[in-house]
């Protein structure tokens, strides 16, 4: 049982599924804006992958750099943490950094979640 204020690994999954949804229904109607929002919500998706992975193991991070140091001492989550930091990166940067986000990066960004998907079930 998660510590009180956790997520369950399914509750994550849940999140990730709906952040998965959101990122389909974001067009280039949004004022030039859904590159950036997109990525975010790729790697929302991402995290709470790994947040679920990391649950099942009986891990749960308070924060982002919790988080990233569960992954990187993990063995399969050593397999996938640079890919995961690439997304973070990029949704760090389309938000706070005013980064622009390209079309090949999205297609990218789907690519590391299916990685990530794939390494931790």
């Amino acid at each position: 049982m998660p510590p009180a204020g956790s997520l369950s690994e399914i509750e994550h999954y849940e999140r990730a599924d709906v952040h998965k949804g959101f990122e389909c229904t974001l067009t280039e109607n949004s004022h030039g804006e859904a590159p950036g929002w997109r990525v975010t919500t790729i790697f929302y998706s991402a995290l709470h992958v790994v947040s679920a992975y990391l649950a099942r193991q009986g891990m749960y991070p308070k924060d982002h750099p919790e988080r990233g140091k569960m992954l990187a001492k993990d063995h399969k989550g050593r397999t996938i943490s640079s890919s995961y930091e690439t997304l973070q990166g990029w949704s760090k940067a389309s938000r706070y950094e005013l980064g622009g986000i390209s079309d090949a990066q999205i297609a990218a960004a789907h690519l590391i979640l299916a990685k990530i998907e794939s390494a931790l079930k």
